[in-house]
């Protein structure tokens, strides 16, 4: 069944190099016939998906259609994409925001991204999310869903939400950006900064 899928996918993204890309094969032969349709399935198998980069156009072909069968995505088919492909994924993001719409799917996405990122409690995860030219696209997108000017700071202990996550992805991506001394990253930076949409916030 696929609840039972689901529990044994759940070891894919974590367990020993061999056992994980044995899990990885079967998972993308599994969602290249038919993609799970449980919520929870379909994001342990995403996990699993991300552990590697290698056969990235069967993925992509699976996220593609994934994308072209449902007007409400399930975002962790948008988390995968953003990794993988994200200045495609940028662009369905801003196309979707031309025409009123995408806002909920970005938070829910960036709280996604930024929880894979997360170094402490994170799942091995192949990304080309944070190259300066993904990284251009992406704070732009971040800072109009999640301006600093909105920015909440909790005080003591609180369960993150959505929101949460979603400011610490933007703050994330700058700092991967500001930290990279590469001179594409440099000059991203710099644009950035030039930016007059940008003009008032204070990362």
């Amino acid at each position: 069944t696929e609840q039972d899928l689901g529990q044994v996918l759940r070891f894919g993204a974590y367990s020993e190099p061999d056992v994980a890309g044995l899990m990885r094969s079967v998972v993308l032969d599994l969602a290249a016939a038919s993609a799970p349709a449980h919520p929870r399935t379909i994001h342990v198998a995403v996990d699993c998906l991300l552990t590697s980069s290698q056969e990235r156009s069967r993925v992509l072909a699976i996220v593609r259609r994934e994308l072209a069968t449902t007007t409400a995505p399930d975002a962790n088919w948008l988390r995968l994409w953003a990794h993988l492909d994200p200045e495609k994924a940028a662009d369905w993001f801003e196309h979707r925001r031309e025409q009123g719409g995408g806002r909920a799917e970005l938070i829910t996405t960036a709280s996604l991204l930024e929880q894979d990122l997360n170094e402490r409690t994170g799942p091995p995860v192949s990304t080309a999310l944070m190259a300066p030219s993904a990284l251009r696209r992406w704070i732009r997108l971040l800072f109009d869903v999640f301006p600093s000017s909105e920015d909440v700071e909790h005080e003591g202990a609180y369960h993150p939400g959505e929101h949460d996550y979603g400011r610490d992805f933007r703050r994330r991506c700058l700092s991967r950006l500001a930290e990279n001394p590469a001179v594409e990253a440099r000059a991203v930076l710099l644009e950035l900064r030039a930016d007059k949409r940008l003009a008032s916030e204070h990362d």
